[in-house]
């Protein structure tokens, strides 16, 4: 029985070293295609025997913009879900209004969608849904909804966000025109480092960062996809009251 049980323990330990391993091998790779992008980029502006026009210093200037987004969003997804991980998130729960929360939201997501060439729409809901929560929370899980449907769409494609009330939840729906998701990867796309396109930027952590985030609050996702037709993501806040498990 004290055999079988080492075994057990140097199995486990095995995994945990070899999922360890993929986890850092995964974020170096994802982290130096941003990071070379910028270098690359950065040199050709500054450098004054390169005869470049405005128009393409402009073009450089918006790359390593969007680049710099990418790594940032690569290091708090990190972050998160290294708090996470740690039982580290602290929340403060207080009323909030949706409609001014998705507001903030899509105001603060515009430049990103702009920048991709997707037009970020707001399609309303009920004016006096509220929920209880955590605002910081409650933004990364929708903003990271947001920027899975802005990366997956083509340019001059929409990404709307609307919301409906119900006896004891309210559910944010997040709509996009984009790639669409297979029947048999419905089921992964929570999962970390999961990417529907394996060629795609980003590390593969912002669906199930938003996923760890609802799941412990009571709440959940749903997804309804078909490939080249676009998606519908569900995010199903409780309203209020539920002990958060963080």
């Amino acid at each position: 029985m004290g055999i079988v049980s080492m075994f057990s323990d140097m199995t486990q330990q095995e995994r945990l070293e070899r999922t360890r391993r993929d986890y850092v091998a995964n974020v170096s790779h994802e982290m130096r295609t941003p990071l070379n992008s910028i270098l690359g980029f950065s040199q050709v502006i500054t450098d004054p025997t390169l005869e470049t026009d405005a128009d393409e210093r402009m073009v450089m200037r918006n790359a390593v913009v969007n680049y710099g987004d990418e790594l940032t969003n690569i290091i708090n997804n990190i972050l998160a879900l290294t708090r996470i991980e740690n039982g580290a998130v602290q929340m403060t729960q207080e009323i909030c209004m949706v409609r001014n929360l998705i507001a903030d939201i899509c105001c603060e997501m515009e430049l990103k969608a702009a920048s991709s060439s997707i037009i970020l729409e707001q399609n309303g809901g009920p004016e006096d849904s509220a929920i209880k929560a955590d605002r910081l929370i409650f933004k990364i899980i929708v903003q990271n909804v947001i920027g899975n449907a802005i990366k997956f769409s083509e340019p001059g494609g929409h990404v709307s966000v609307s919301w409906e009330d119900h006896h004891d939840s309210v559910t944010v729906s997040v709509r996009d025109q984009g790639i669409g998701i297979d029947r048999n990867n419905q089921g992964l796309i929570f999962s970390r480092f999961f990417k529907v396109d394996p060629f795609s930027q980003g590390v593969g952590l912002g669906l199930s960062i938003a996923w760890e985030y609802i799941t412990r609050m009571g709440g959940s996702i749903t997804v309804e996809s078909e490939p080249g037709k676009g998606s519908v993501f569900h995010l199903i806040f409780t309203k209020s009251g539920k002990e958060v498990k963080l």
